[in-house]
């Protein structure tokens, strides 16, 4: 079964109302397949470090999409800057991580993981002040 899942950024009105149309600026958003929140969990415990409790359920707060199917989770305060911070040095090991902590539920190796957190380091970038970093999956 394929997931759809978008990561975005966006204030708070802009991200309760997303409805991953053509209308949502292209350069916020960055489309995705296949992961879950569990996922999402496992790319921000890897970024935290391992001495670290990642709780994804306890620390997005989540919401029903427009359609009331899909689910928006706001991730954590510290998950854009930690991306946004990503060194290229870093990435190989990252992704590592990535792997080994989602490879029941992905079976996705690390060069999988590369790409993602190279995109998702650009979107995160993007944060400021306004927006914050969104997580955005349908059934």
């Amino acid at each position: 079964m394929s997931t759809l899942c978008d990561f975005f950024i966006a204030d708070d009105e802009a991200a309760r109302n997303y409805d991953t149309s053509l209308e949502f600026p292209h350069g916020e958003r960055l489309l995705a397949q296949r992961l879950s929140i569990l996922e999402v969990e496992g790319i921000l415990s890897a970024l935290r470090g391992p001495d670290t409790n990642t709780e994804m359920m306890r620390e997005a707060e989540a919401f029903p999409g427009p359609d009331h199917e899909s689910v928006i989770f706001q991730l954590p305060d510290d998950m854009a800057p930690l991306l946004a911070q990503l060194a290229d040095e870093q990435l190989e090991t990252v992704a590592a991580q990535c792997a080994e902590n989602t490879r029941e539920e992905l079976h996705w190796e690390a060069e999988n993981f590369v790409s993602l957190l190279k995109d998702l380091r650009l979107l995160a970038a993007r944060c400021d002040g306004s927006k914050q970093l969104y997580f955005w999956m349908a059934p």
